[in-house]
């Protein structure tokens, strides 16, 4: 599945480099020969980043907001309810009115690992997020469209800061491609064209496309959205294989929370455990920039055509 990008947990941006045409098995060219330089992405976050990290119990306490879901029922019907309990789940969850977040990040937002990231990407990674959030708000009108027309929470927009840092032409020494990091097998199979003339994974709109339908299938499949985003990053096998070697272990534990009691076993590969907890502090930050010292300007939107 595809590497994870660069999103500077460094203390500077990495040198754009051309990256080699991605082949297939076979050793068939598959990228376009005149696309532009690339810049080749292989981890989110450097080995002094991350430390040894363990999940802390989460006791923070959440205001009901049962009542405001009650009285929104009995004024304006069922389906004002379902949005004002959302809608007041995440403004109780902060303790102020404020943004609101479509994923849960209030469940784990005093993890150990998801602070840890909170640190990094507000310390030494802060101007690397900010101009790759920068650059990535030309894109979000698009791609949260994309998700919510697929069904998706709006807020998965954040994957692709951990995948790419929202570049079309990201390459990874893995020959994932794009600002979605499709392989080339992956990409074909989502939809995309791959081959000598075009690469659509450097289509902002169809790999965005792409990834929303990938995305949701894994989401059927495994049950959980976290746990879908951690299976497009080390693959829906390996996920699979995880929940059924801990079975016993994970017994009780439903939804999200399964992604992150199989994160605590010493199964999945460091990149794939650190996986969700990076879109959660990306989706914490980009909301709240201000909380964290940051100042986030918005690009003019992606403008692009359908034709049918």
């Amino acid at each position: 599945m595809s590497t994870v990008a660069v999103v500077a947990a460094c203390a500077h941006a990495p040198t754009p480099v051309v990256g080699p045409a991605p082949t297939t098995s076979s050793g068939t060219i598959v990228a376009r020969p005149s696309t532009p330089p690339a810049t080749v992405h292989d981890s989110t976050i450097g080995s002094d980043a991350i430390g040894p990290l363990h999940r802390e119990a989460d006791d923070s306490a959440h205001v009901s907001a049962a009542e405001v879901t009650k009285r929104a029922a009995e004024v304006f019907g069922d389906s004002s309810a379902r949005m004002a309990d959302r809608d007041s789940s995440a403004s109780a969850s902060t303790g102020h009115d404020g943004p609101s977040w479509d994923i849960d990040v209030h469940s784990y937002e005093t993890t150990a690992r998801v602070e840890h990231y909170l640190r990094v990407f507000s310390g030494s990674a802060r101007e690397d997020i900010i101009a790759q959030l920068e650059a990535g708000s030309r894109f979000e009108p698009m791609i949260r469209a994309k998700m919510r027309a697929g069904g998706l929470p709006e807020d998965m927009y954040y994957m692709a800061l951990i995948e790419s840092g929202y570049d079309p032409n990201a390459y990874s020494r893995a020959a994932a491609v794009g600002m979605w990091q499709f392989m080339a097998s992956t990409g074909r199979d989502m939809g995309l064209r791959v081959d000598w003339w075009v690469d659509e994974r450097r289509d902002p709109v169809k790999s965005t496309t792409a990834a929303v339908r990938f995305i949701r299938g894994l989401k059927e499949q495994l049950g959980s959205l976290y746990l879908a985003a951690a299976a497009y990053n080390g693959g829906p096998g390996r996920i699979a294989r995880g929940l059924t070697r801990y079975a016993d272990d994970l017994e009780g534990t439903t939804g999200d929370d399964r992604l992150f009691a199989l994160a605590d076993k010493d199964f999945l590969p460091r990149e794939t455990r650190e996986y969700v907890p990076q879109l959660i502090a990306a989706a914490l930050i980009a909301k709240e920039p201000k909380q964290y010292g940051m100042a986030i300007r918005t690009l003019p939107p992606f403008r692009y055509d359908s034709v049918r």
